[in-house]
């Protein structure tokens, strides 16, 4: 045994095989890492390339066993400002709504990070640096590119350009996005005036292929890849572009792998401006200096630098820090083999005014509330006496009290009574004045639960009675439900047909165990590009909120 043991030190790698053949593989150190869901993909990719290093050199054992989860930055920050930790209450509880506590951390930007007070700051982070890098680009299906200039022209002329071809231009929504809050400060121009013509023409672009909204990153490309024939150009990070043409798992709602895009299908980089998001490796104070886990935490930083963490960025998408190792590879992926690629500084205040410049030039909303009233709304809400109704009328209430002034909103009931048919159209869809809300708030008090389930006509109804999005509105049905239908004339093929040609996005709110994967529900929401939000009663009213106000 002590020959063996020597052997492992000093002798050949069939050396150490073969001891742990004999003894078996010594325990690994569990690591915890946190990422964004736009990253989760990539990062699994780049923590279980360096497992697998860390096996080669050791016998086939691996050193660490790796937890890779996700959560957005803004709550990964909020909980690093509480050190991670429990308040008494239990009201904040990090470990139980984020996650466990990360060793490391590859956040989607440092611009989070910085929201931190200083000291808070200087106390959990030990060290915050790039690691890679990745262009914002323009990306174009490879047999459209000809309907572009050869020389491209900055990010405004190039939207105007990709308009005038009859592409369009689609880009996430910079509100939950940095990659496509960095675009949009460059395509609004310099002095930030030329907002509402670039958003007429995203408008346009994400109504005609029913892309979802609110959306991040992803979720844009996933739906380009769930269509037939895509024509927009899409604003994404390299990266994304990357993976998409790879056939590797994009992240969000569609993150499983897919085949490889080539030929006339492959996606092509368009460089409008130098601009490029940093991909940062975050390690934490709490992990023990000279512990196991803050050993394999820096082993793993020295790898990511050295020429097989490169490597491992480059097959994940990532323009690595320092030399390329394979630039070819990104040029047959659809990139550039070396492009200008100059982190962004983004400061929370740049990243705020662009938010606040995009909610100036951004559409406006249209939005139509269609809220079940029938007999199952009576059920209580433990630990309240209160009903589904009650509750759900409350938070409705809340909403329109709290949505921007500048949106158009209305209430339906249905049924229209105990019949169970019809709808009741208590406040016509217009200017969310304080007239408008103190009306739609005291028809919300004056419901009464009763009657079956008319869904599917009243959804359909609905979405005649909005019509089509237009250059500077955006309309939108909210059916608040807890039961299936019953009672309806239309079939759920009839209401599909009515949603689909009516574009009008519309959005579901099942509570009380109405599943959304139940038909239509799934198909009628991502056809339309909206969304099915299975809540709480007490959650309906943010949820409410958000899609009036995205």
């Amino acid at each position: 045994m002590l020959t063996i043991g020597l052997a492992y030190f000093a002798g050949p790698p069939a050396l150490r095989a073969l001891d742990r053949r004999v003894f078996g593989c010594p325990q690994t150190t569990a690591l915890t890492v946190l990422t964004s869901p736009s990253g989760l993909a990539p990062t699994i990719e780049l923590v279980e390339g360096y497992e697998r290093w860390t096996a080669s050199r050791d016998g086939g054992c691996a050193a660490v066993d790796a937890y890779v989860y996700a959560t957005p930055d803004i709550a990964a920050t909020a909980a690093v400002s509480r050190s991670w930790a429990t308040e008494e209450n239990n009201i904040v509880n990090p470990a139980r709504d984020v996650g466990p506590r990360p060793d490391v951390w590859f956040p989607d930007s440092d611009v989070e990070v910085q929201r931190l007070e200083e000291r808070i700051r200087t106390r959990e982070i030990v060290e915050d640096t790039t690691i890679a890098v990745s262009p914002v680009i323009l990306a174009v299906r490879s047999d459209a590119r000809k309907q572009l200039p050869e020389q491209v022209p900055p990010w405004p002329q190039i939207v105007e350009q990709a308009d005038a071809a009859g592409l369009g231009v689609v880009r996430a929504d910079p509100n939950i996005s940095v990659l496509a809050n960095v675009a949009t400060a460059a395509l609004y121009g310099p002095a930030g005036t030329g907002g509402r013509a670039v958003e007429r023409v995203i408008g346009r672009s994400l109504d005609r292929d029913q892309y979802p909204l609110p959306a991040d990153s992803p979720d844009v490309l996933c739906r380009y890849r769930q269509l037939e024939a895509p024509e927009a150009a899409v604003v994404m990070s390299e990266r994304d572009m990357v993976r998409f043409n790879r056939g590797l798992a994009l992240g969000g709602s569609c993150g499983a792998a897919d085949r490889p895009h080539v030929g006339a299908d492959q996606l092509v980089a368009l460089y409008p401006q130098d601009l490029a998001l940093a991909q940062q490796l975050v390690r934490f104070g709490w992990t023990p200096e000279g512990s196991r886990r803050a050993v394999a935490v820096r082993d793993l930083q020295r790898w990511l630098g050295d020429e097989p963490g490169r490597r491992a960025l480059e097959d994940a998408g990532l323009r690595p820090v320092g030399a390329a190792v394979a630039p070819a590879s990104f040029a047959a992926a659809g990139a550039q083999q070396d492009p200008a690629r100059t982190p962004v500084q983004l400061a929370p205040a740049a990243v705020d005014a662009t938010r606040n410049a995009f909610v100036q030039a951004r559409r406006t909303s249209r939005v139509l509330v269609a809220l079940d009233v029938s007999g199952s709304m009576k059920e209580p809400v433990p630990p309240t006496s209160a009903t589904r109704l009650q509750a759900v009328a409350e938070g409705v209430g809340r909403a329109v009290v709290r949505a921007r002034g500048d949106n158009e909103v209305g209430l339906w009931l249905f049924p229209a009574d105990v019949s169970g048919r019809g709808t009741r159209r208590v406040v016509p869809v217009g200017p969310l004045d304080d007239g408008r809300r103190g009306a739609i708030v005291a028809e919300l008090g004056r419901a009464t639960p009763g009657g079956d389930t008319p869904l599917f006509d009243a959804t359909a109804e609905g979405v005649l009675e909005l019509g089509p999005s237009n250059d500077s509105t955006v309309t939108k049905l909210i059916v608040v439900t807890d039961g299936e239908d019953t009672t309806s004339t239309r079939a759920p093929d009839d209401l599909l047909t009515v949603a689909r040609e009516g574009k009008v996005r519309v959005f579901v709110i099942a509570i009380g165990g109405t599943s959304c994967a139940a038909r239509p529900l799934e198909s009628l929401t991502a056809d339309t590009g909206g969304a099915c939000y299975a809540e709480i009663p007490s959650g309906v009213g943010p949820r409410v909120t958000q899609i009036i106000d995205d």
